[in-house]
């Protein structure tokens, strides 16, 4: 990686453990004894994190400044559900799940149902639309969204691919490479697809706040942005 790349992907990954709330849901062992110390658990996650990045960097697009960062976050998300599904020792699949989801600021029932992003863009996307005149003509509108496009496309990188939709400047995602990754590791060592909603919920929220947006998940991962301009 990068320097400039991997001070990013370890910022991403501090911030991520601090969100990760270990605690509700390691139990007392089977035994009677405590339950597992979070600390220690989270280093056990680093650890796991540390070995999938390893085992997938080769396969990273070349000269993809953005992939690293992308690679980190899937590795730390499978690597949480994997540790913390074993030591949570009771908990199920889904319940861990919404353990790492919410740390990837994303909200899933512990049944697995309801999976939403937080829509962080919200206020930015509106306040992009009122101040650039885009909720008034047309023209600016078009203008916004090819711009907020053009950011999302470049904060994707090269593991991701976009298509052109019609109308225009509606676009599918149509290669997502958490769903990629999630795909390989559920073959790997299972444990990893039922993260793969909770990464698409963050794709769809995107252009929230944005007038005239709307978002439909499809299968594979792939996700349609619907602009009305």
């Amino acid at each position: 990686m990068r320097a400039a790349a991997q001070k990013a992907a370890e910022v991403q990954r501090r911030t991520f453990m601090r969100m990760l709330r270990v605690g509700d849901v390691l139990q007392p062992s089977v035994q009677g004894g405590p339950a597992a110390d979070a600390d220690a658990v989270k280093a056990a996650i680093s650890d796991s994190a540390d070995a999938l990045i390893a085992r997938h960097e080769s396969k990273l697009p070349e000269g993809c400044e953005r992939a690293p960062a992308h690679l980190s976050m899937a590795a730390c998300a499978v690597a949480s559900q994997r540790v913390l599904l074993r030591e949570a020792q009771s908990a199920d699949a889904h319940k861990v799940c919404s353990i790492v989801a919410g740390a990837l600021g994303v909200f899933v029932r512990p049944d697995g149902s309801d999976v939403a992003a937080v829509p962080v863009m919200w206020l930015p996307n509106r306040l992009a639309s009122v101040f650039s005149g885009a909720m008034l003509f047309r023209s600016r509108k078009l203008a916004l969204l090819e711009r907020l496009i053009g950011n999302y496309e470049r904060d994707l990188g090269a593991a991701f691919e976009l298509e052109q939709l019609d109308p225009p400047p509606s676009r599918l995602l149509r290669r997502c490479f958490y769903h990629e990754f999630c795909e390989a590791e559920e073959e790997a060592g299972g444990n990893a697809l039922v993260l793969a909603p909770v990464f698409q919920a963050i794709h769809a929220a995107t252009f929230s706040g944005v007038p005239g947006f709307d978002a439909h998940l499809r299968d594979g991962g792939r996700v349609e942005f619907r602009f009305i301009a």
